[in-house]
């Protein structure tokens, strides 16, 4: 019963919150996006006459991503709600995502928020750069959070430091055997980009 009534004393006061905001539509270019994973190094080897060949993944990935939706501005305090696609890009591992955010970011300085945010994400299976031979199926759905700077107006400089988790199956074959079973990329991520407002 407590339940209920704090969900209808909350929509009895929405309609006076949603009257006092602004809504805005917002894109957000995330071009320079680094993602550092500190976990054992996945390695896949192949043993020939020629030899042992190994390839493995490096601790640093590129993930640029581009994201739109609205924002909701209601005197000093912004809630986002917004959704994109993004690419991982390791040395040996390619692999598409979508990203879904929601945040909020308070006013501190005149045109200038700190927030945080939460991710929900969808990875594609993995495509592996190189000789060696392995089926890379995501894990899905995976998560992210952190928090984030905004300075500026209708177009600001956004910086994001976030905590991804991002992980695939991994099956070595046709001779290429892997030292684990799991890829996992999970890491802190460094973003910065362009966010514009309309």
């Amino acid at each position: 019963m407590r339940m209920q009534c704090t969900f209808v004393l909350a929509l009895l006061l929405l309609p006076p919150a949603v009257s006092r905001a602004e809504m805005r539509w917002q894109v957000d270019v995330m071009p320079a996006s680094i993602l550092v994973n500190f976990n054992d190094a996945f390695t896949l080897e192949q043993s020939g006459n020629t030899g042992t060949t190994k390839e493995s993944i490096s601790m640093m990935s590129s993930l640029p991503n581009i994201t739109a939706g609205v924002s909701i501005e209601t005197g000093g305090c912004n809630l986002e709600l917004k959704a994109g696609p993004g690419l991982l890009l390791n040395t040996r591992v390619r692999a598409p995502m979508l990203f879904g955010t929601a945040g909020v970011s308070l006013e501190v300085k005149p045109s200038v928020f700190l927030g945080a945010h939460l991710q929900v994400m969808h990875c594609w299976d993995g495509d592996w750069w190189g000789d060696g031979k392995v089926d890379l199926k995501a894990s899905n759905p995976t998560f992210g959070g952190g928090v984030h700077i905004i300075a500026g107006d209708k177009v600001a400089y956004l910086l994001s430091v976030d905590y991804m988790t991002i992980t695939f199956d991994a099956t070595g074959k046709e001779g290429w055997t892997a030292n684990s079973d799991k890829l996992d990329m999970s890491g802190i991520a460094v973003q910065f980009g362009v966010k514009t407002s309309f």
